[in-house]
């Protein structure tokens, strides 16, 4: 890329994950992007997961100026480094609107959602700015996900999504070819209304016409929606697949399946009630009970975990009752 390249501003959202996110920052480092800005968000760690990214910061070369901002002591394809305490669990949602704030108060010209339990190759970031400059009108990019894992068989690498969604044949967004073993067939640039929010490089010029994300889902569907958002207001939404990332899986929520549970089938209504027709949702609302819950919910209770079934049934009724944001209950 030429010298004057965009500036990114890179997003990790921290809620007690620092040795993921020490893993991330390493794998940061050796980007060969050089105008890169990393903004850590912290939903209300423990003093200890702060004081390890600070102690990282430190040892891996950054400097603390009086503003608050971390500089590289040495050159470094890593400009700035921000860290930015919330005081409280905001969510996915909230800690992003803030790191946009800032990225944008700072100038930005991308702002990249990255999942911080992701370990990156060198030049993915590269690959995904080069389709987002190639066009004016591609306004979100992603890029392959596969599973940081190691695989039994083989070399082989397995697919955590392609970048993306896919609609099921309920009409529920699932993660593109989850699962299955990465091959050749996988190459080239798709276009896909749905991006994930594990890496979102999203153009300044689409906060700018569509805002933020909708603090109303908290956590989860919300990157469903605001991609859906950008692609129903012209913007064209992009998977580079000869880019690629590793993601250790769902880390901040490991352990509380059944709050997991309540956010998914709450917001999973939401985005149905926002953005597909109701002749659509007629077909889709009774299948994915029958499914989930009938049989499901209903099959989890017998085996003794009737969490499972009263996270759905709260999700549904929240729903209904339009009681959004953070969730309320206690599993």
């Amino acid at each position: 890329m030429k010298d004057n390249v965009p500036d990114v501003f890179i997003l990790l959202i921290n809620w007690n994950g620092h040795e993921e996110l020490k893993r991330c920052l390493n794998s940061l480092l050796k980007l060969n992007y050089n105008s890169t800005n990393i903004v850590i968000i912290d939903n209300g760690s423990e003093q200890d997961s702060i004081d390890a990214i600070r102690s990282w910061c430190h040892s891996s070369g950054f400097d603390l100026d009086k503003q608050g901002v971390y500089y590289p002591v040495s050159e470094s394809v890593i400009k700035t480094l921000t860290i930015l305490e919330n005081g409280e669990n905001l969510g996915f949602t909230g800690a992003n609107g803030k790191g946009i704030e800032y990225a944008l108060e700072n100038r930005a010209d991308y702002v990249l959602f990255l999942n911080y339990d992701t370990v990156v190759t060198p030049d993915f970031l590269t690959k995904m700015v080069e389709v987002g400059e190639k066009n004016p009108k591609n306004g979100l990019v992603s890029c392959k996900i596969l599973e940081f894992n190691e695989v039994a068989v083989g070399d082989k690498d397995v697919i955590w999504s392609l970048g993306g969604y896919s609609l099921s044949f309920l009409g529920n967004p699932q993660n593109t070819s989850s699962g299955e073993y990465d091959s050749a067939d996988f190459k080239g640039i798709v276009e896909n209304d749905m991006i994930s929010g594990c890496v979102m490089l999203i153009k300044k010029e689409v906060i700018e016409s569509i805002g933020v994300q909708d603090d109303r889902f908290f956590f989860g569907l919300d990157d469903v929606e605001y991609s859906l958002r950008a692609a129903r207001a012209g913007w064209k939404n992009s998977v580079v697949l000869d880019a690629y990332v590793y993601h250790s899986g769902s880390v901040s929520t490991e352990g509380r399946i059944a709050l997991r549970t309540y956010y998914l089938f709450r917001n999973t209504f939401k985005v149905r009630s926002m953005y597909f027709s109701l002749l659509s949702n007629l077909v889709f609302y009774p299948g994915y009970i029958i499914r989930y819950m009938l049989i499901g919910g209903a099959g989890r209770r017998i085996l003794g975990k009737p969490w499972y079934l009263k996270a759905m049934i709260m999700g549904i009724l929240d729903f209904l009752r339009h009681r959004m944001g953070r969730c309320p209950h206690d599993f």
